[in-house]
């Protein structure tokens, strides 16, 4: 299939600021003392740098093989957060922050998982030709096309359903979800930001949370 190389530059673009962001995120949090989803961010600028580098090889920065271990441990780290979550919470129960549920780590999963099958499907393996890029799936892939499927119904829901609650995580109503008994527990936690510390910039992370989502719909669009 082929598109335009602009589309995929853009794409490439975004996903480089989502990283860039994502990163900053992580280096912010503790100085000021907000509360931050470490695992998640490392893993938007992982997905976010690696989307890149697809979409425009020059910008790729590591082997193909070291991404797919990488996404590989991912993948594991979101399959025990979600046992973990389930064990304590249960499939309607909500975490610590009163934030998240199970939801929000399986689809965490989905997305590691996805970035690994684009890799194992070949997008890396992008062609340049003068009127654009082709992507396609790799030799022996094609019978596996009800996977990315559901990849894809998956990330789809999920960028609709973040972008309808986005309300829902604005800093004030974050910050009350926080709180126990409206007043912040005081209590530090094993990253040294207080329990009922506010959530930092929680629009902001939920838009890159979205962002990521419509491009790999779109990168795994292409592979079908």
């Amino acid at each position: 299939m082929s598109e335009p190389a602009w589309i995929l530059d853009f794409f490439a673009a975004v996903m480089l600021a989502v990283s860039a962001y994502c990163a900053a995120r992580l280096a912010t949090a503790r100085r000021l003392r907000r509360t931050l989803d470490y695992d998640v961010n490392v893993a938007h600028v992982a997905m976010g740098t690696a989307m890149a580098g697809m979409l425009s090889p020059p910008l790729n920065l590591l082997p193909d093989t070291s991404w797919e271990v990488l996404f590989a441990g991912l993948a594991a780290w979101f399959t025990w957060r979600s046992a973990s979550f389930i064990a304590h919470h249960g499939l309607t129960g909500r975490s610590s922050d009163h934030v998240h549920g199970f939801s929000h780590y399986l689809t965490h999963l989905v997305m590691s998982g996805s970035m690994l099958y684009m890799y194992v499907a070949g997008v890396p393996a992008a062609a340049h030709n003068a009127t654009g890029i082709v992507m396609g799936p790799a030799r022996g892939t094609a019978d596996f096309v009800a996977l990315p499927l559901v990849f894809i119904v998956v990330l789809s829901v999920s960028a609709v359903w973040h972008t309808d609650a986005l309300t829902r995580f604005t800093p004030v109503r974050v910050a009350a979800a926080t709180r126990t008994g409206g007043a912040t527990t005081g209590v530090i936690t094993a990253t040294g930001v207080p329990e009922g510390a506010r959530w930092l910039a929680p629009r902001l992370e939920t838009g890159c949370h979205i962002a990521i989502c419509v491009a790999m719909v779109f990168m795994l669009v292409l592979v079908l």
